[in-house]
């Protein structure tokens, strides 16, 4: 966990990035750090297996997350990843979390919250192709049309504030495009009903 100085001028909370892998989160993260400095946080394990254990593990990381945010209302948290990866790749680990009640609930608390989530999505065939010029420990080709589908089907159905961003492209253009949306959240008055609601939540 990398701890940094939140510049920021507006109350935003949370910025998640999530995507497939091969997606160029981490390129974009760095990116996105320089801009808006703040503590950047990463669960490095993942369940291993279908058990109970393993998926009450992950729930557990989130909770922490969650908890931490909350506990820290004048910082601003960067996720690389977070619940819609397990929503994802739930059925490489043998089981279908797509529509697991405890991590929908968990989506429903972090909209409570000043956020923006950010879908990278690439072509399939452009992950395809950094699958050909670098093999990848989590996916490979077969797994690349369903996480895409269930990635998408995910993305249109959550009530979070979200953008989907084409991470083929340049990366001051999509910082850009981020900026735009983060304005127009300000502008909108998104941030003050976030924080209005935020406290009439949890008075």
């Amino acid at each position: 966990m990398k701890k940094t100085l939140n510049k920021t001028k507006n109350k935003l909370r949370v910025i998640i990035v999530d995507g497939i892998d091969k997606s160029g989160k981490s390129t974009f993260i760095d990116l996105l750090s320089k801009e808006y400095r703040g503590i950047l946080m990463k669960i490095t394990d993942r369940p291993l297996d279908s058990s109970e254990k393993e998926r009450n593990k992950i729930k557990n990381y989130y909770s922490l997350i969650l908890g931490i945010i909350m506990q820290n209302p004048h910082e601003l948290f960067i996720l690389d990843r977070f619940i819609w990866s397990e929503m994802a790749y739930s059925f490489k680990r043998g089981y279908e979390a797509i529509n697991d009640p405890w991590l929908l609930e968990t989506e429903k608390i972090l909209s409570i919250l000043p956020h923006l989530m950010i879908h990278l999505s690439p072509l399939e065939e452009i992950i395809r192709y950094r699958l050909e010029q670098e093999e990848d420990e989590h996916i490979n080709q077969d797994d690349v049309s369903d996480l895409f589908k269930r990635y998408q089907t995910i993305f249109d159905r959550s009530p979070l504030n979200k953008i989907q961003v084409d991470s083929s492209q340049d990366g001051e253009k999509m910082l850009k495009i981020i900026k735009n949306k983060l304005n127009k959240n300000e502008h909108s008055g998104y941030i003050k009903r976030q924080l209005k609601q935020l406290q009439f939540d949890f008075r």
